[in-house]
């Protein structure tokens, strides 16, 4: 792996994308991830953590990955306040006015335990599911962006190869990553509507 090269390329797809330049790391990349490529966001700036899989991508799958990876990043950092907001609108709310307005008929007959356990529960059930509607919004506005820039072959071949990454993925975290991932048919109807 050349990280000089990465590095470059990501400089000339971040110019093309019109987002901010990340820095190219090697590292350890999950290992239902087929593309080998794990955007973060550290201190404001993008970070694309570059596994051992990413070697063995053709050349547009590479430019690919690289150009999902940092609009992906742009996209979560713009909106990065967007699921906060549900998960209050969505969960704190409801609980608050739960607790005001029915506190005399329903408290009475629950322990405390049990009303915190009630809130704890409708706060984890909302972030997960409000997580999950966020990268369903994050995958669709990226693959509008990504045919803008690329065109219709690219968009097609990142949809295999992320495909093969949710195929790929076991357990809760797979469970999760189906959740949040469209497949490839449901992106691609949806992004023949959008146009």
């Amino acid at each position: 792996m050349d990280l000089d090269q990465i590095s470059t390329q990501a400089e000339q797809l971040a110019s093309r994308l019109g987002v901010l330049t990340p820095r190219a790391e090697s590292g350890r990349t999950p290992d239902w991830c087929a593309d080998g490529v794990l955007p973060r966001i550290r201190k404001g700036r993008p970070v694309l953590i570059i596994g051992p899989a990413f070697d063995s991508l053709s050349p547009m799958e590479q430019q690919g990955v690289l150009a999902e990876a940092m609009l992906s990043v742009d996209l979560q950092w713009v909106g990065r306040y967007k699921p906060l907001i549900a998960v209050v609108l969505l969960v704190l709310v409801p609980y608050l006015a739960l607790s005001v307005f029915a506190a005399e008929a329903i408290m009475s007959r629950m322990a405390s335990w049990q009303w915190g356990l009630l809130g704890l529960t409708a706060y984890i059930v909302g972030l997960v599911v409000t997580r999950i509607v966020w990268a369903r919004h994050i995958i669709y506005a990226l693959d509008r962006r990504m045919i803008e820039a690329f065109g219709r072959d690219v968009v097609d071949v990142m949809f295999d190869l992320d495909d093969r990454s949710r195929a790929r993925a076991r357990g809760l975290l797979g469970v999760l990553v189906k959740c949040g991932m469209p497949d490839k048919a449901r992106r691609a109807e949806r992004l023949g509507a959008d146009q």
